[in-house]
């Protein structure tokens, strides 16, 4: 119960990846409190069921990627209004790589930055082509 509480508090705090790493997963056995969610491997995070999850590496690798044409476009299919995307970039000062790149940092954050997750939002936005390119 108390895990449960703990568990939400952090993941509506935007705490997502926090949450997955300490907080067991109910039905696991007594030692799953003291293993993270997720296995690290070559630098590739995994969760428990396997699903693989966007690295920075690849993170900066992308937002070298997306031109600024596509920035909007992406960062909707992503989860994020316009307004919020053209203050990033603003804040960013019109540099579209810098300004994706914060933008996939939190998304990744906000939602565990699972790598099918990702390529989902590329196809949808008619970028799917640049799924095989920033993969390590």
């Amino acid at each position: 119960m108390i895990q449960a509480a703990l568990k939400k508090a952090l993941m509506d705090a935007g705490l997502v990846r926090l949450a997955d790493e300490f907080v067991p997963i109910s039905g696991m056995g007594d030692n799953s409190s003291m293993m993270p969610s997720s296995t690290v491997t070559q630098g590739t995070h995994f969760n428990r069921s396997g699903e693989r999850r966007v690295s920075d590496g690849e993170i900066i690798k992308l937002s070298k990627l997306v031109s600024g044409d596509n920035y909007t476009v992406l960062c909707v299919e992503l989860g994020y209004d316009i307004a919020f995307s053209n203050n990033i970039v603003t804040k960013c000062q019109l540099n579209y790589s810098a300004a994706f790149e914060d933008i996939l940092k939190k998304w990744s954050t906000k939602t565990g930055g699972f790598i099918h997750d990702l390529d989902k939002a590329l196809v949808k936005a008619e970028l799917g082509g640049l799924r095989d390119q920033y993969k390590m």
